[in-house]
């Protein structure tokens, strides 16, 4: 897929278009997004439908615990971790196929591990999908992704 700025009109009308009709295929997220919310009070920086792939929200994640840390509106203490899904699970979503969110600590170059281990971090998901009502499926193991099963 071409950038968006080097689009046509009539790429980008239709890119908007599916990205429109991708949302409209959504539902009702609330529960989904109350659970983010307190996944964000809980200190994890927790984001939905961010970036398209895991390896660039890795990255993303990262560099914003980078700048939070940086500018001193937080401490590397205040950050428990990260949770997320990415546009490729949203679609996912949207075509019936098992949906997940990724969660776990942040590795920096300049502040080095952000957060709790990654199996914490997981149950503090967990609680706030439960708190949500959000069901989930997990073996509480730090390297499986938390599948939702119903949002």
């Amino acid at each position: 897929m071409r950038w968006k700025r080097d689009m046509t009109p009539e790429e980008k009308d239709a890119y908007y278009a599916y990205q429109n009709d991708c949302y409209r295929r959504q539902g009702d997220r609330s529960k989904l997004n109350a659970a983010f919310k307190l996944m964000r009070k809980r200190g994890l920086l927790a984001l939905q439908a961010y970036q398209c792939c895991s390896n660039c929200a890795g990255y993303a994640i990262t560099e914003k615990a980078v700048k939070l840390i940086s500018s001193g509106r937080k401490n590397k203490e205040d950050i428990r971790g990260c949770c997320f899904y990415h546009r490729q699970d949203a679609e996912d979503r949207d075509k019936g196929r098992p949906f997940y969110v990724r969660y776990g600590n942040i590795d920096s170059e300049e502040y080095g591990e952000i957060g709790e281990d990654t199996e914490k971090v997981g149950r503090v998901v967990g609680e706030a999908l439960k708190e949500a009502g959000v069901s989930y499926d997990w073996d509480g193991s730090p390297h499986v992704a938390i599948e939702i099963t119903d949002w």
